[in-house]
């Protein structure tokens, strides 16, 4: 039983990740149409931080890229607990692999 509340916790989780993600680039390309902004380079965390409140194209379109990344980390995530919960060790052990090359991926990409 656990397994299952895991996996539509764990699709609820990633279809919101998605609308947010959707949202956040939606609003960055508005903003970008409406203002005259240097290039829309990719913001690191400082900047992004600060440019979210002041409405700058740049950060909510760095925003909305960086959770449209972290959806599949999320679905991975919480296979983590179905396959934990579902003895299955096997694929535990590969969705475990794929998480961490795809975290070393995205931290090498964000480094």
């Amino acid at each position: 039983m656990e397994g299952h509340r895991a996996q539509r916790l764990t699709t609820l989780a990633v279809a919101a990740g998605l609308l947010a993600a959707l949202a956040c680039l939606a609003a960055g390309a508005l903003l970008g149409v409406r203002a005259e902004e240097e290039a829309l380079v990719p913001l690191g965390f400082a900047a992004l931080a600060a440019g979210l409140p002041e409405g700058r194209p740049a950060a909510w379109l760095s925003l909305g890229t960086l959770l449209l990344v972290a959806t599949p980390c999320l679905r991975l995530g919480g296979l983590l607990f179905v396959f934990h919960a579902r003895g299955q060790r096997r694929a535990l052990a590969a969705c475990a692999c794929l998480l961490l090359l795809l975290l070393a991926g995205l931290g090498r990409a964000l480094a």
